[in-house]
């Protein structure tokens, strides 16, 4: 199991770009401009509306105004969906978090945002399959439950510190059992 951080985060969003050049957004993302970023946003404005997906809108976007957020993303800067193109067409390989939230969801990738991809509850997909929690000897396939994971190794441990913590009382009792039987045999 590999840990999660913001690199792990960004290069998964930018391999599920790359894999399917966009998505749903391939008319607007397969060769992205500024203006392709903002007319695919507006199109999924009214379509992704979890809360995350709110943040990350207002994350980027800074709404002055909730209920105005389409006329805001219309008259949005272009110029602040730069950094957006040159890191999805390849020109930086680093690019700041919130224009990484922003591809995430223009490609619906989940999970999303960083703060649920580096959840330890959440279960975790190997080999980029999305399944049951089973194992699909087939395909490979296998997904772990992290929180079933984590219970059994601290009940694990748990047990582990109770055999340590008996084990001063089983020296203490060997030594003074030692120590009576020196003093028998002294006298």
């Amino acid at each position: 199991m590999e840990l999660k951080t913001s690199k792990s985060y960004q290069e998964a969003v930018l391999k599920q770009y790359k894999n399917e050049q966009g998505g749903e957004m391939s008319f607007y993302l397969a060769q992205p401009t500024p203006s392709q970023i903002r007319e695919a946003c507006l199109s999924l404005l009214e379509k992704r509306k979890s809360k995350h997906d709110q943040r990350i809108l207002h994350r980027f976007f800074q709404f002055e105004n909730e209920e105005n957020r389409f006329n805001e993303i219309q008259k949005f800067d272009g110029d602040k969906f730069k950094p957006v193109v040159n890191f999805l067409k390849g020109g930086v390989k680093k690019t700041h978090v919130k224009n990484i939230e922003l591809i995430s969801w223009l490609i619906d990738f989940k999970p999303r945002p960083y703060q649920e991809y580096i959840r330890p509850e959440a279960s975790i997909v190997e080999e980029d399959a999305i399944a049951s929690d089973n194992i699909d000897e087939p395909s490979g396939v296998r997904l772990i439950n992290l929180r079933q994971f984590l219970r059994k190794r601290d009940k694990l441990v748990n047990e582990q510190n109770k055999l340590e913590a008996n084990e001063p009382r089983r020296r203490r009792i060997t030594i003074s059992i030692s120590v009576a039987f020196g003093i028998l045999m002294f006298l």
